[in-house]
């Protein structure tokens, strides 16, 4: 505060290089949280997660922002990826001014590198009580909701709505359900109620939030109560982050977390296109 400059330590980084092509439902959620089962939540701790390779180009700007977003469940100072014409194309639709492209060295040393098959990822849910508690859709067995949360600062942006409201549409949330739906900015709730996107996620029984943090953190609505379970498309699953300390909170993807409230289980995506 005397000298009016901030001390900040340069992190060391780590490497993910990302090959393929993710499989139908499968994004950003649950790609992160399989790299978070992989390395742990404290695989990362004060380092730079660079995320890069030709699997990228099959990631949307909300998949990479949803990784970038998590990493510091890995215990990551934070998650970058290179500049892509994706990322040139989100830009130059949203910039004000003149803004500058950084890339890695080309010999740049990493601390570790892994590879990673984007063809490979199931959807991938995490089991309480921490991000890297990870299990593939397959091997979830029956496990029944009381609720689930789909938005916040992780996946509560405009293709996370779109992918909800595809899964919800026609079809009615199980008996019993607390859907509660949350865009992340107001922008965002505004496309949604251009898109119909609003009434599709009221019709199929849900409750729709202006954009808050709300039940992520157990501040407000969605506190769940001794022995419930949800499914939240946040960030975090430590015990009592969203209400009791006996409750349970399981970590997914829009699409498995809708697919979820229509079923009252944990389900895929796919069980829910073919009817259950």
């Amino acid at each position: 505060m005397v000298s009016g400059t901030c001390w900040m330590k340069v992190p060391s980084a780590i490497r993910f290089s990302l090959t393929g092509k993710p499989q139908k439902w499968v994004g950003g959620k649950d790609i992160i949280l399989y790299i978070i089962g992989m390395i742990g939540v404290d695989g990362a701790c004060y380092q730079s997660m660079e995320l890069i390779g030709e699997g990228i180009k099959h990631l949307s700007m909300d998949d990479r922002f949803t990784m970038a977003n998590m990493t510091v469940e890995a215990g990551a100072k934070n998650g970058i990826f290179p500049v892509d014409d994706v990322t040139v194309r989100y830009i130059k639709q949203r910039a004000a001014k003149e803004y500058a492209v950084y890339k890695a060295d080309e010999d740049a040393e990493y601390r570790n590198s892994y590879h990673i098959d984007l063809s490979a990822i199931r959807p991938t849910v995490a089991l309480p009580h921490l991000p890297e508690n990870i299990r593939a859709i397959d091997e979830i067995g029956d496990i029944r909701i009381d609720q689930v949360v789909i938005g916040s600062c992780t996946n509560g942006r405009t293709e996370d709505m779109r992918i909800t409201a595809q899964i919800l549409k026609g079809r009615k949330t199980a008996k019993g359900m607390r859907l509660i739906i949350i865009p992340a900015t107001q922008n965002i709730y505004l496309t949604a109620l251009k898109e119909g996107w609003i009434e599709t996620f009221i019709r199929a029984g849900a409750v729709v939030s202006t954009p808050t943090c709300g039940p992520c953190l157990g501040g407000h609505m969605g506190i769940l109560a001794k022995g419930e379970k949800t499914v939240a498309t946040t960030n975090r699953n430590f015990v009592g982050r969203m209400g009791h300390p006996e409750s349970e909170i399981y970590l997914a993807s829009p699409a498995v977390a809708a697919a979820t409230a229509i079923a009252g289980r944990i389900v895929n995506p796919e069980d829910v296109e073919g009817g259950l």
